[in-house]
């Protein structure tokens, strides 16, 4: 009887371990296969807790910085974050989706070899409002990017103006100037990428087309587009001092944005306290 019992007991710790591990999943992984490429290319998805296919929701496209990929949102506790911001009334409820973009800038390459942005939108981002039935854009499908996926971001929003309401662009590389200024590439990004296969030989005098001092300003597409830029006190010089000028160009031009300087760096553990203010931002139009 001693041995049945103890038995009984074990299994009921068991069941009751199994129970209490139980968590029904928020975050879901999947891949698109590229038309032309031949490859995959991954994503993940993010749900809010206790979401239901009859919820319909907001969706923001969120673009990982160089060197993370789709899997980084969760690998640096993004999804706990947004749980509990969410639980506790603090942060809206949304879908998230993070693409991996690899270290392509998030560009469509000149030479053809790699169409990150239209895999994004062209692909993924239909397939995931068609599976978590979001809600439609451009009114309720905004942009957020990290490090090279705000400088992503704002490419995005110039490209896709029509497929977006807002964006927000933390620690964003602002590499383009005011006027016909010829953009500065960082060292760093020419000596490892092959600048001229993503963006053409002729891409400084398409940079200052494109650039965000002129589009911002002067292109009616992004003119009711909401624009958030945030940045670290501690961030790299480049970005820091990059993002104060062009806010202040855009506030001298009187066009309305959110700029905002943390305390912290170039990293997760700076960015992710910050995720609150970026989604209350893109959604609730504050």
């Amino acid at each position: 009887m001693g041995v049945v019992r103890c038995c009984a007991i074990a299994l009921g710790l068991l069941i009751l371990q199994g129970c209490t591990s139980f968590k029904p999943t928020d975050l879901y992984y999947d891949s698109v296969q590229t038309e032309d490429m031949g490859f995959a290319v991954e994503y993940s998805v993010y749900t809010p807790p206790g979401w239901t296919e009859e919820e319909s929701l907001p969706l923001i496209l969120f673009l990982h910085g160089g060197g993370d990929n789709h899997t980084s949102f969760e690998k640096h506790g993004g999804n706990d974050y947004f749980d509990e911001q969410i639980t506790a009334g603090d942060m809206p409820r949304v879908i998230l989706v993070s693409p991996n973009g690899r270290f392509g800038l998030w560009e469509n390459w000149h030479d053809g070899s790699r169409l990150y942005r239209d895999w994004v939108l062209q692909d993924i981002v239909p397939q995931v409002q068609d599976q978590f039935n979001t809600l439609p854009c451009p009114e309720h499908c905004h942009l957020m990017g990290i490090s090279m996926g705000g400088f992503g971001a704002l490419r995005f929003a110039y490209f896709a103006a029509d497929s977006f309401s807002s964006v927000s662009a933390i620690s964003a590389p602002i590499i383009e100037r005011e006027g016909d200024k010829k953009p500065r590439i960082p060292f760093l990004i020419r000596l490892l990428l092959p600048i001229e296969r993503i963006f053409g030989s002729d891409f400084k005098n398409n940079f200052v087309r494109e650039n965000p001092y002129n589009s911002w300003v002067n292109d009616p597409r992004l003119r009711d587009m909401r624009l958030q830029l945030i940045w670290g006190s501690e961030d790299r010089d480049g970005i820091r001092l990059s993002n104060r000028r062009l806010s202040a160009h855009l506030v001298k031009n009187n066009k309305s944005h959110d700029a905002f300087e943390y305390q912290g760096n170039h990293k997760w553990v700076a960015w992710k306290p910050n995720f609150n203010r970026v989604v209350s931002f893109l959604v609730n139009k504050q």
